[in-house]
């Protein structure tokens, strides 16, 4: 300031409660990531920086709901279109950037699925030989069929879920614990509560081995932590916690309906032997169809990921409201 404006400058220390301006910095390849979370709020200086592990978590259950390989390149073509199309904008170029990197997400669910536009690798190789090209004998590896496994797929999804919100709510706990350790101790509850839960279930149905007088006990502890930590409002929550737990089936429920479209897109179009010249037609419509299939299920994918992150997951991390850094200028 002196080299601007000379000995006439004052520098004033004064005490306030305000808190100080957010400034976020991320490395180059998650910076649309941190854009989101400006778009969104702008955690304060005593909270965490949810960017990083947005970049991780949206993704994941993105790629969970296209769970597609094929799909997902359609998708990264689609952005990498969209920011051809609008060069100057600055929402036009995040949300292509967040497309493109959660596509990575989607192949690899699609290769775990083994899905490729719909159906396995085997399905388009047994296609191909049925015109006389045969490259394979048999598949080359066997996927988790979404659709012949559908009640697994749901457990899946629910355990997703529940990790996720565990981690949120460690997450959220670590950034109380600088000001309010009790706060951080109800948080911490939370986490045990969804834990000891998503055990208990499986555990009287028989399907998991364990003790259940532990996860009782466990059980126990967390609502004393939560009483303890937030009061009687934290134990009304517990059952919300549950339904935010709940509400990651989506994963499943919305991928199954892309999975079920696409296959049935397949088992009309896919070109054969004995349809002839009709085959021009048909592989027009099987990839036209497939591709239109895959922009629903990018959109829906996006914005049920995105809701699960931002909302369930994102609510637990930061509380936002902090106010954006910016530098001394001359005006």
């Amino acid at each position: 300031l002196k080299s601007k404006f000379g000995e006439s400058v004052i520098l004033e220390l004064v005490r306030t409660k305000e808190a100080p301006p957010t400034k976020l910095e991320n490395d180059k390849e998650i910076k649309s990531f941190e854009k989101l979370v400006e778009s969104l709020s702008l955690p304060k200086g005593n909270q965490i920086d949810p960017t990083f592990i947005f970049a991780l978590t949206i993704p994941l259950l993105y790629g969970m709901i296209i769970g597609d390989v094929i799909y997902s390149l359609f998708a990264m073509a689609f952005a990498f279109v969209l920011r051809k199309k609008f060069p100057k904008s600055e929402m036009a170029k995040m949300a292509s950037d967040i497309w493109i990197f959660s596509s990575f997400g989607g192949i690899v669910w699609g290769l775990i699925f083994d899905e490729w536009m719909g159906v396995s690798h085997y399905y388009w190789f047994s296609t191909l030989a049925n015109f006389g090209i045969k490259l394979i004998d048999s598949p080359l590896y066997y996927g988790f069929s979404r659709s012949h496994y559908i009640p697994l797929l749901m457990i899946a999804s629910l355990v997703i879920g529940a990790a996720h919100l565990i981690i949120a709510f460690l997450l959220g706990a670590y950034s109380e614990f600088r000001h309010s350790k009790k706060h951080a101790l109800g948080k911490i509850g939370f986490a045990i509560f969804l834990f000891s839960v998503t055990l208990l279930i499986p555990a009287y149905a028989g399907y998991l081995q364990m003790n259940t007088n532990i996860l009782l006990a466990l059980l126990v502890f967390s609502v004393v932590l939560v009483f303890y930590g937030e009061g009687p409002i934290g134990l009304m929550e517990l059952p919300t916690a549950i339904g935010n737990t709940i509400s990651y089936i989506r994963l499943a429920a919305v991928g199954l309906v892309g999975v079920i479209l696409a296959e049935l897109i397949n088992e009309f179009f896919t070109p054969s032997p004995t349809a002839g010249l009709l085959n021009l037609i048909l592989f027009v419509l099987l990839i036209s169809l497939n591709f239109f299939n895959a922009v629903i299920a990018m959109f829906e994918g996006i914005i049920q990921g995105g809701r699960l992150n931002l909302v369930e997951f994102g609510t637990k991390v930061y509380k936002g409201g902090g106010k954006k850094y910016k530098p001394f200028r001359l005006l």
